[in-house]
């Protein structure tokens, strides 16, 4: 039975990591951020939140917030994950921590944009 379109989830927006590794001045993150923020979102968590989104026709996982994505250390694992389900996955990032082996990584897991 098709979802309504009422109901359709086509993209979900996840906060990966809640902490920065900048403290830019037009950024919350720069100073006051409480601690329940820079908690990053557990992988089992992450993975099911995904599978219950798909029952409402999501096509794209975006993995950004108002922390730095790359700063979870499961992040490749979590774009992996999405790929395997047939989803496209995009990513925000400051880029500071792109190195050639964390770029290595998320390449090979499937990530289809990178901003």
């Amino acid at each position: 039975m098709p979802v309504p379109d009422s109901l359709v989830v086509r993209q979900l927006d996840l906060e990966l990591a809640g902490g920065c590794n900048y403290k830019c001045q037009m950024c919350p993150q720069a100073e006051g951020r409480e601690t329940d923020f820079l908690k990053m979102l557990p992988y089992d968590l992450f993975c099911s939140i995904v599978e219950d989104a798909m029952q409402y026709g999501l096509e794209s996982v975006s993995l950004h917030g108002s922390g730095e994505p790359t700063l979870h250390p499961q992040m490749a694992e979590m774009v992996k994950f999405v790929k395997d389900k047939g989803l496209q996955c995009v990513s925000f990032t400051n880029g500071s921590r792109l190195d050639k082996t964390l770029s290595h990584h998320l390449i090979e897991a499937g990530l289809d944009v990178l901003r």
